[in-house]
């Protein structure tokens, strides 16, 4: 399986999970014969394609981001996504991108995405909020899983 997924830090679709053995010896991408028949431990890793580009490439396949092995590719997948604990003040002040506020709309569901620029928020109707004014609203980077 050769699925390239996203950087966080260049945002290139440059990321991809190698297939390792227990002392870290790179066997391929997911899906290669030794994933199938491992005969020393299998770990997988996440590896970043174009040298120099970003602070998080490696230097070839058998070097890993981090140096980090992981029991399942599951894991390593998991561990490209800042976590999803509710924003403080501080990292809302410094964002500019979408955020997720956790409430019970009208509509019903969930909660809903806003926009949040340096500290004020834009809801969908187009209202905005300085977070101070609204201190019960509980953002996250994405919705809370469960």
């Amino acid at each position: 399986m050769d699925r390239k997924m996203e950087c966080p830090i260049c945002k290139k679709k440059a990321v991809f999970v190698g297939v390792h053995d227990d002392e870290g010896n790179y066997h391929g991408l997911m899906g290669c014969e030794y994933e199938n028949a491992p005969w020393s431990g299998l770990s997988y890793a996440l590896h970043h394609e174009g040298w120099g580009d970003c602070p998080l490439c490696t230097d070839d396949a058998e070097s890993t981001m981090g140096g980090m092995l992981f029991d399942t590719a599951e894991e390593a997948i998991s561990a490209l996504s800042p976590p999803n604990e509710p924003l403080t003040l501080e990292e809302l002040r410094e964002m500019d991108e979408p955020v997720w506020v956790a409430c019970k709309p009208i509509e019903g569901g969930n909660g809903y995405w806003c926009l949040c620029q340096h500290g004020h928020i834009i809801t969908p109707a187009g209202s905005i909020y300085d977070v101070k004014e609204i201190p019960h609203w509980v953002f996250y980077r994405r919705p809370p899983e469960g």
